[in-house]
């Protein structure tokens, strides 16, 4: 590398630091609005926390019993709901940013 790539790079990385602060404000201030329009639509949905609340259930109960001895669905693991658990798991956490998202 040339000594003028290398104070470019230095530049590009000095400039990165410093914008470093602006971004985590913006991220913290976006997560902020999001959980708060979230709160205020379950404040006035409360039909909402139950299918939140239900609907990972239904998953791992329903479907990972009935396919609990497949397998070939199961990956490897001895047990379809073993492996069904961390998929649901976060599919439910991906749902709640969604949502907060389009409120």
């Amino acid at each position: 590398m040339s000594a003028r790539a290398a104070d470019v790079h230095a530049g590009s990385v000095e400039s990165a630091l410093r914008l470093l602060p602006v971004r985590a404000a913006r991220l913290r201030d976006g997560t902020f609005a999001m959980g708060w329009a979230e709160l205020r639509k379950l404040r006035h949905d409360h039909l909402d926390i139950f299918t939140r609340s239900v609907q990972p259930l239904l998953w791992l109960f329903v479907f990972g019993t009935a396919l609990q001895h497949n397998h070939a669905l199961s990956g490897g693991y001895g047990d379809y709901r073993a492996y069904l658990a961390p998929g649901v798991m976060a599919r439910r956490r991906s749902s709640w940013r969604s949502s907060s998202a389009s409120a």
